[in-house]
């Protein structure tokens, strides 16, 4: 599929990047406003144009920097309905999976439970490969290893544990 020309988004579209809102140019609702583009689809505001689907997120970085992303874009407060610009950064697929958020359910991103004892295990991925970061009394001791961990290696993509806190 060809994307659009930057051009033609803003002939179409109105972009407001603080708000991450993309309202049509020409089309407008039963009281006479500018439509509001886009629905909801598999957690994401996606917007047709020309039989083609676009995420909102991409159309809203295309046109405030001029130009498509090169790989992906990653919310940084990881809710995949907030557009505003101060929220998208480009990233790689890699840096896209380091800042999701822990699964639910297991306590603490990168720990669980050591299999046949009560010790904790704290691990971490870079470039697809699995790093033990070694076995803990506590969930929370490894959690906090976990978290050095992807400060070291994952750098501004790093989601924390402990966000407010400094590891020691």
């Amino acid at each position: 599929m060809e994307r659009l020309s930057i051009e033609r988004l803003h002939e179409l579209l109105i972009c407001d990047p603080d708000n991450g809102l993309l309202v049509w140019k020409n089309k407008k609702d039963k009281q006479g406003n500018l439509k509001v583009a886009g629905g909801m689809n598999g957690g994401y505001i996606q917007v047709r144009i020309n039989y083609a689907d676009y995420r909102a997120h991409n159309i809203i970085y295309a046109m405030h920097y001029g130009k498509w992303p090169t790989d992906t874009i990653d919310h940084i407060n990881h809710v995949k309905t907030d557009n505003r610009i101060c929220n998208l950064r480009e990233a790689t697929h890699a840096e896209n999976c380091y800042n999701r958020p822990r699964y639910r359910g297991i306590g603490y991103k990168g720990v669980r439970k050591s299999a046949g004892s009560s010790t904790r295990q704290a691990q971490i991925t870079v470039n697809k490969k699995w790093h033990h970061l070694g076995q803990f009394k506590t969930p929370i001791e490894a959690a906090v290893a976990y978290d050095k961990a992807a400060i070291l290696l994952h750098g501004n993509f790093a989601c924390l544990n402990f966000p407010l806190e400094q590891p020691e």
